[in-house]
């Protein structure tokens, strides 16, 4: 497997055609001549040739006669090909964004098995409206049966049906990738163009289940949920409550980027939603006195190790339900560690670990499931009830009032109250 994954990253080398003395190189089972071996012409037109090679997934345009040509685009490639090309791009240029590497798997998933075979030239608007039908059809998913214990006891298949949004979310990942495929010259033009001409599913007008409308989880809710999580989703959730930053930044705190110096602490995470557009501002979370309190004992750490550790949490959970026994422990139960475990628990939480642990407490407490995204929508609605839009609008970092007023919810209370008095 090693071998097979270093001969796949391995770049083919510059060799000398021995019947005509040229330079040659072999890409995708195609050779490509760059002109006379030995000369410096020769090597800048191998470099030339790589770079455009690597550029396009290491994927080759279109060849005649066994030359190498910059204009013709490989009509003869099929839509399974641009596939693996476009996954080797993305791997590299989303090499920070796992969710949206999954989002781009999900997205082609129908494409390749409707089209995988066909010619990628060939793909156009109806086929398109093809694949949005298949991902208008019911969805099926193997999920765990547990029992009370929160053992695994089977496995059942439910059925589901994707969003409206999400369905629209995932064309356009298929038109980005045809444009990627067209900036790389490894289809015509006009297949985007066509690709570009179907439209997005509107509200009311398809089949597509209509989103739920995302708002603030009630407090109870929360409360409910904290007296059964470990004590690092305990203060993620109360952080993230406080201050309304996203999970994926309360995620990657690390004592090194927060600046205790002031009354005022400023956390300033390495990684934040935006930071690779041009000209965008430098994401600063402020921590008041409540959210500090809840920092501090998790501070105690080296300053580059993540503050709320699941591998932390198992230990801590291991020792209470050791503390806990009545009985003797057998000489065989002492250390029950496994040599080699197929899972560990990781050095930091994810957003999607995370929110596994609040659904999964939400289920034991028997209140209606929440996501931790829900506490950033609560934390905008109380600002923007005390303060203003403008004071969330810096507090949450967006770059408009309009985002705040999506996920801040209108305080109905007042204006019931002055309909009352004026009505």
């Amino acid at each position: 497997m090693a071998a097979s994954s270093h001969r796949a990253r391995r770049i083919p080398k510059l060799c000398r055609h021995k019947a005509t003395g040229q330079a040659v190189v072999r890409l995708n089972g195609q050779d490509v001549y760059c002109g006379k071996f030995g000369t410096a012409a020769a090597k800048a037109e191998y470099d030339r040739v790589i770079t455009e090679w690597l550029q396009r997934g290491r994927a080759m345009p279109g060849t005649s006669r066994g030359q190498h040509s910059r204009d013709c685009p490989a009509e003869g490639l099929s839509v399974a090909e641009v596939i693996l090309a476009y996954k080797a791009h993305c791997d590299s240029y989303y090499r920070h964004s796992p969710l949206e590497r999954e989002r781009v798997r999900l997205s082609v998933r129908p494409l390749r098995q409707l089209y995988g075979l066909t010619p990628a030239a060939g793909f156009g608007p109806l086929a398109f409206k093809a694949v949005r039908e298949k991902m208008l059809e019911p969805q099926r998913r193997t999920v765990a049966v547990r029992n009370t214990k929160q053992v695994q006891v089977g496995e059942r298949v439910v059925e589901y049906r994707l969003g409206r949004r999400t369905i629209n979310q995932r064309m356009d990942a298929i038109r980005r990738m045809f444009a990627w495929a067209v900036e790389n010259e490894l289809v015509p033009a006009a297949v985007h163009h066509g690709l570009a001409a179907v439209k997005p599913l509107r509200a009311g007008r398809s089949a597509a289940r209509e989103p739920r409308k995302v708002g603030p989880v009630p407090e109870a809710h929360v409360a409910a949920v904290l007296a059964l999580v470990s004590a690092q989703v305990r203060a993620m959730i109360e952080v993230q409550r406080l201050t309304g930053m996203r999970s994926d930044e309360v995620c990657r705190m690390r004592p090194a980027d927060i600046d205790t110096s002031g009354t005022v602490w400023v956390y300033r995470p390495t990684r934040f939603k935006g930071q690779h557009r041009e000209g965008a501002a430098r994401r600063e979370v402020l921590l008041g006195p409540q959210a500090q309190a809840v920092l501090v004992p998790f501070l105690r750490r080296p300053a580059d190790a993540y503050l709320f550790s699941p591998a932390e949490a198992a230990v801590e959970r291991f020792a209470r339900l050791r503390a806990a026994r009545r009985s003797k422990v057998p000489p065989s139960q002492v250390c029950r560690k496994k040599a080699r475990p197929k899972r560990k628990p990781g050095g930091r939480y994810t957003p999607n670990s995370y929110r596994h642990s609040i659904v999964t407490a939400c289920r034991k407490a028997g209140v209606p499931r929440w996501h931790p995204h829900q506490l950033r929508h609560l934390a905008a609605t109380v600002i923007r009830r005390g303060h203003g839009v403008e004071v969330a609008r810096v507090l949450l970092g967006h770059a408009s009032g309009f985002t705040t007023e999506i996920y801040a919810e209108q305080d109905r209370l007042k204006a019931a109250e002055v309909i009352r008095q004026i009505g």
